[in-house]
């Protein structure tokens, strides 16, 4: 069964110890596997202000490509609008009419977020996108880093992050969540947090929401998804009513349950649309706080915000960043205060951006945009910040799956990861475990 269950692979440590002639051989390769638990590899992290500057250059051709990308891509979403506005006033279908409202509504709330940009860049003869933030990041002018903003172990509000190793075998806590975490405090205006699967994107992300909330910041969480979205709601689900903090989360009414309190219990406590919830927050947040929406659930709830007293924000954290494009990503990035910092968690690894659909397209390049254009919808903002290596910020890399089991993560991370991304431990199994997957597998 543990040959049927590995494999067969020479990868297998339980494989490689029913063939072991030397049992300290074979102790050994699974305390390769096991130190690395939590661990960093140098090649995962980089902190921008030890970085050589860019040359003007490169910093000139980063911008000249933001702004292409910008103006094409507010020509094509207008050019999208009056197709679809087209469409709506032939279509008799109510769910026909349905969609195309829905899209309409999405369109043009990119469309806003692109105008005051594009209006700056016109004003400005392609100086400035009028946010000092948005000008470091695509290159406008010189970013400035900062170093790593290191925290005393009391000070993680989850026990679990500050990292420790007594020996090979016995480790704690995990460096590279801890860093992330630091480096989302220091004062570099962008970070960029790659996130494989299973490495704890949403626990990192609600450290630092908590760490932000205690310094009085007000912090906007969104994702282009909402299971994204309620996952971080989640993480703050567990706290005492006594604890809780000021958090409030934006859009339709919540369908899920989370933990084992109900859906009801979960709106009474979180949501913008229930009296109670909004009550607790407001005698919560006259310092810092929270507010959970999608990308563009922010902006259509954006009378919710003026209702609470709140314009921008001190910090945004985009998570699946890896998914949303660049003139998605800007929908949310218009609530970011001027010098507000931008923190992107995702992995362009994993999915990609939906892009506009082949009708879309067809459409398009039927209107004379070139195929390379309409390929703009279909790089995400993390590709677009990463391209040439040219990242106006810190990058962190979280580097160990949790979830899956050693051989499987070991797999990905040689796969995908250029062997850095390491395992929970070794071949830690048990009989029920085993059965589970023996039984998955066939």
């Amino acid at each position: 069964l543990q040959k049927i269950y590995r494999l067969g692979t020479n990868l297998s440590l339980i494989y490689q110890a029913l063939k072991a002639s030397d049992m300290n051989t074979w102790l050994k390769e699974a305390q390769a596997i096991y130190s690395k638990k939590g661990s960093l590899d140098e090649k995962n992290i980089r902190i921008f202000k030890n970085q050589p500057a860019l040359s003007a250059q490169r910093l000139e051709a980063k911008k000249q490509g933001f702004i292409t990308k910008i103006f094409v891509m507010d020509k094509m979403l207008k050019a999208l609008q009056e197709n679809f506005d087209s469409q709506l006033a032939q279509a008799k279908d109510s769910k026909k009419i349905a969609n195309l409202q829905f899209s309409i509504a999405m369109n043009n709330m990119t469309v806003e977020a692109l105008a005051p940009i594009i209006e700056s860049l016109q004003k400005t003869n392609g100086v400035s996108t009028g946010h000092d933030t948005l000008d470091m990041l695509f290159g406008f002018k010189p970013s400035q880093g900062d170093d790593i903003m290191e925290l005393e172990p009391n000070q993680f509000h989850d026990g679990r992050f500050p990292y420790e190793k007594k020996s090979d075998w016995d480790i704690k806590g995990d460096k590279a969540q801890q860093f992330a975490v630091e480096l989302a405090l220091n004062e570099t205006p962008f970070l960029a947090i790659d996130g494989p699967p299973g490495t704890g994107k949403t626990t990192v992300i609600a450290e630092i929401v908590r760490q932000y909330i205690g310094f009085g910041k007000k912090v906007l969480i969104v994702s282009q998804m909402n299971t994204a979205v309620d996952n971080v709601i989640d993480e703050f689900a567990k706290d005492k009513d006594e604890v809780a903090l000021p958090i409030l989360r934006l859009g339709k009414k919540n369908e899920k349950f989370v933990g084992s309190m109900t859906k009801e219990e979960v709106r009474k406590k979180f949501w913008a649309e229930d009296p109670d919830a909004v009550a607790r927050f407001k005698e919560r947040s006259s310092k810092g706080c929270a507010i959970l929406a999608t990308n563009t659930g922010v902006k259509a709830n954006q009378s919710a915000l003026r209702g609470l007293g709140i314009s921008k924000f001190d910090v945004v954290i985009m998570d699946e960043s890896s998914r949303e494009d660049l003139s998605g990503a800007l929908v949310p990035l218009q609530f970011l205060k001027q010098g507000g910092k931008v923190i992107f968690v995702g992995d362009v690894k994993q999915l990609p951006p939906f892009g506009k659909t082949i009708e879309d397209q067809n459409m398009l390049q039927q209107k004379g945009f070139s195929k390379e254009e309409t390929g703009f919808f279909n790089q995400s903002i993390l590709e677009l910040l990463f391209d040439g290596n040219d990242l106006l910020g810190d990058r962190i890399m979280l580097s160990t799956n949790y979830r899956s089991v050693p051989l499987i993560a070991e797999f990905v991370s040689i796969l995908s990861y250029e062997g850095t991304l390491y395992a929970r431990g070794w071949e830690d199994f048990s009989k029920e475990r085993l059965n589970f997957y023996v039984s998955d597998i066939m």
